[in-house]
């Protein structure tokens, strides 16, 4: 007889059906508290400052054989705070024209009337300028980012001021004076171009509106070629010291950067503090960005640079861009790793020319910004790196310029024409070497036109545009960065 199998309960099964919604539910309930959890502490978080990276920076700016008496650091400072700003209305409508040197009567006396204000700050500017070196010493601020001891706008400002006064100068047909003028400020971009941070691209914006100024001076001046071959002198001399840019601050402040928007588990690792990280780096920083807003910055910084053209980003909305990051993105150990292969990789691009990183399809601050590793981050410090590295290459190829140029114009005054070729200086004694321009595998571009002479290099662009002026061929339409002729009035080329 068939043995007798029992039905299932209907109900059982349909008991089992629906634990299935159920337990998935549950899963999801735990998942969501568990997100609710994690969001919640990360946003209470709180960074822990453990390692005084300021005070290191501090110590290893300091001179070896440090002697107050050779700090220009008191005479600068006495200088930024004597010193007059000048009135906001003189450049207003005619800024242009007194750059290049066309000045009308009233302009000369607003001018005049400026410098004379300035007269006792340039005193302690020229003493700061002879002193042997400068130990710019930094503090913490509120934010990430460091504040010296003098202000790198009154620095800049400052530069100005030598400049304008220079150019005053050679208005009342003093060159000389004019020239001393530019050594001081040479003598001043050089203290602050030697500092181990940021200020030193202050410093190297300065060498170059000096060197600016000395190109307009030799436009508008029959020098004897007695006075030009010591300037030539006293210029390589001064020149020869121009070192690449230094890097070592610049990394301690990005490992000081990170521990203050990021917390710490104990064991060298924790995850970014969003509140921390929008107060102290992304707030700082959009309140630099000027329209227009640049089109390289990440969506959610560039959506808030924008905002903060007409009106202040909560908090709130600034956080939750940066909440999944702290998330997902890098942690802490991973950006300490970022920023140290991002330090090492541009020690490697310093060593090559703009024409060998494109020879080599290299593009340095979009992957100086990926060795970082985290997106805000990387593009709010990593493009700054290479401005190093471009400025500096730029100042190198205006100083050979310059030599070259007052070569040139030694020529001149000896032989009665101008060279055929650059070799022609090199071989009569006039040049020690040729000129490279390092946006070319070659020197520089010069061409003999008789009555004058063109000296360019080819730019950012790298190609050839036959001595058209540009801004270092940078953009739609290129060009070249013209040294000489020299535009004056007018935008005309003297």
């Amino acid at each position: 007889m068939p043995e007798h199998t029992p039905k299932k309960n209907s109900n059982e099964g349909k008991k089992k059906r629906l634990s299935v919604p159920k337990v998935a539910l549950a899963l999801l309930g735990v998942l969501l508290a568990f997100l609710v959890l994690r969001i919640t502490l990360i946003l209470t978080a709180k960074p822990t400052i453990s390692v005084d990276y300021i005070a290191e920076l501090n110590r290893i700016s300091k001179p070896a054989d440090y002697d107050p008496n050779n700090d220009a650091a008191f005479d600068y400072q006495k200088a930024a705070d004597l010193f007059v700003r000048m009135p906001p209305d003189l450049f207003s409508s005619s800024g242009s024209a007194f750059r290049r040197g066309n000045l009308d009567p009233e302009e000369l006396e607003k001018v005049n009337k400026w410098v004379i204000a300035n007269s006792e700050a340039l005193t302690y500017l020229k003493r700061g300028s002879a002193k042997p070196y400068l130990w710019l010493k930094v503090s913490a601020g509120d934010d990430v980012w460091c504040k010296p001891a003098i202000d790198p706008l009154h620095v800049r400002e400052m530069g100005l001021l030598l400049s304008w006064h220079a150019r005053i100068e050679l208005e009342q047909a003093r060159p000389d004076v004019a020239l001393q003028d530019c050594t001081v400020g040479y003598k001043l971009a050089q203290h602050f171009a030697g500092q181990k941070w940021y200020v030193q691209n202050v410093g190297r914006a300065l060498h170059a509106l000096m060197g600016t100024q000395i190109f307009y001076i030799l436009a508008n001046t029959a020098l004897e070629s007695d006075r030009l071959q010591n300037l030539q002198q006293e210029l390589e001399q001064q020149l020869s010291t121009n070192p690449q840019p230094d890097f070592e601050g610049a990394k301690l402040f990005m490992l000081d950067t990170v521990q203050r928007i990021c917390t710490d588990n104990g064991r060298g690792n924790g995850h970014i503090v969003p509140s921390e990280a929008a107060k102290k780096l992304v707030r700082p920083y959009l309140q630099y960005q000027q329209p227009p807003i640049s089109q390289n910055l990440p969506g959610f910084l560039r959506e808030y640079a924008e905002l903060a053209r007409h009106e202040e980003p909560s908090d709130f909305a600034v956080n939750t861009r940066i909440v999944s990051m702290a998330m997902f993105g890098p942690d802490r150990r991973e950006m300490v790793k970022g920023i140290e292969d991002c330090f090492e990789y541009l020690e490697k691009l310093s060593a090559r020319t703009p024409s060998q990183l494109r020879q080599e399809g290299i593009q340095p601050a979009a992957e100086v910004s990926d060795k970082i590793g985290c997106e805000f981050l990387g593009f709010v410090c990593g493009p700054v790196h290479t401005v190093f590295i471009e400025v500096w290459q730029r100042q190198k190829v205006q100083d050979a310029a310059l030599i070259t140029s007052i070569a040139v114009l030694r020529y001149k005054a000896d032989k009665g024409r101008f060279p055929d070729v650059l070799e022609d200086l090199v071989a009569a004694g006039y040049l020690k070497q040729l000129p490279m321009d390092p946006y070319s595998s070659g020197p520089l571009v010069y061409t003999s036109l008789g009555h004058d002479f063109t000296l360019y290099s080819l730019g950012a662009d790298f190609d050839d545009d036959g001595g058209k002026p540009s801004s270092w061929g940078q953009g739609q339409k290129g060009g070249d960065q013209v040294f000489w002729p020299v535009e004056g009035p007018e935008g005309k080329r003297n």
